[in-house]
């Protein structure tokens, strides 16, 4: 999240959502959604960079990574279960461990901030277009981001 404060207002720009929020001094908010058209990656390998890391809760606990691909500068998102888990060997078990890994050493009962880790880090994925009664879709291959630093 971006906050910039001009005069009497903040605005708090989500960025990837595409949306923000304008409050006043006298707590009077308006929140505007900007239209955009539906753009559907091509299915194969892309290549881009994480720009931010978003947590949710429902109906699970998920970390979603950003990417922005390079070429179309499109962003899609990479869901992760919020669950780090290692072997005793040090093998990563989980998927938001495997991806972590690819940037950071993952040990058993250590603490990660996926953000820090991950924000600005440049990536190669894959895509596959999923259809569905709401429409299609560009989906990232699952274990398919690999570093390219």
């Amino acid at each position: 999240m971006v906050i910039f404060q001009t005069g009497n207002k903040k605005l708090f720009n989500y960025g990837f959502t595409g949306w923000h929020l304008d409050l006043s001094e006298n707590g009077v908010h308006n929140m505007k959604i900007k239209a955009g058209k539906s753009v559907v990656l091509p299915d194969g390998k892309h290549e881009g960079k994480i720009t931010g890391v978003v947590y949710r809760d429902d109906p699970y606990e998920y970390t979603d990574i950003e990417i922005e691909e390079n070429k179309k500068q499109l962003k899609i998102k990479y869901g992760c279960p919020s669950d780090i888990k290692v072997d005793d060997e040090g093998n990563a078990k989980t998927k938001l461990a495997r991806l972590l890994g690819l940037f950071t050493e993952v040990k058993q009962d250590g603490e990660y901030d996926p953000e820090e880790i991950l924000v600005g880090k440049k990536v190669s994925f894959q895509t596959l277009t999923k259809k569905t009664d709401k429409g299609e879709f560009s989906n990232v291959v699952s274990d398919s981001v690999k570093s390219m630093e």
